[in-house]
């Protein structure tokens, strides 16, 4: 049986934000338990949610494969998560972070636990989430969706606007 594609989330808005998501990318890389199947260009965007002076957030998304469980995984992102600099502990949702990996889609499951809601509660929302999410599956229509995510981050354009910083040398679409 093949594994589900799954996709993440990467952003960070303190100190080396490109060198932490570079950072977690390698970590993912390393861990044997999964196989990274694509990278997203980067993208800069305003900080929802927040003050009008919280630095503005750096954003990518991942494709993965993987046999974990979501608990497990979610488990092995927060490790990394707190080995690049994040705080442990209980998670405020809008705040200052290094790093920040959320679990967007795991092929066509809905799972909702205390922990862990897929598809991600804010991706049809958020075009910080949708906009990666097309360089790597631009075609992909989510569980609840529509529309694909192309369509939707392009819904999305004019009132929340990203700024492509960065092609990785390694893309790949999913």
């Amino acid at each position: 049986m093949q594994s589900e594609r799954i996709f993440l989330s990467l952003g960070s808005n303190l100190g080396d934000r490109k060198g932490f998501l570079s950072a977690a990318i390698a970590e993912l890389r390393r861990n044997p338990d999964l196989t990274v199947l694509g990278i997203s260009s980067i993208y800069e965007s305003p900080a929802m949610f927040m003050t009008d002076d919280t630095p503005p957030f750096l954003n990518a998304a991942v494709g993965i494969r993987t046999e974990m469980e979501p608990q497990v995984l979610l488990d092995r992102l927060q490790e990394i998560e707190v080995r690049l600099g994040r705080e442990p502990g209980p998670r405020i949702r809008y705040e200052n972070r290094v790093i920040d990996i959320d679990i967007m889609l795991w092929g066509e499951r809905e799972i909702s636990t205390p922990r862990l809601t897929i598809p991600h509660p804010g991706i049809a929302v958020r075009r910080f989430y949708l906009q990666p999410l097309s360089d790597l599956a631009p075609d992909l229509i989510p569980p609840g969706f529509d529309r694909t995510v192309s369509e939707r981050a392009e819904q999305l354009a004019e009132r929340q606007p990203l700024r492509r910083i960065a092609v990785p040398k390694d893309w790949t679409a999913c």
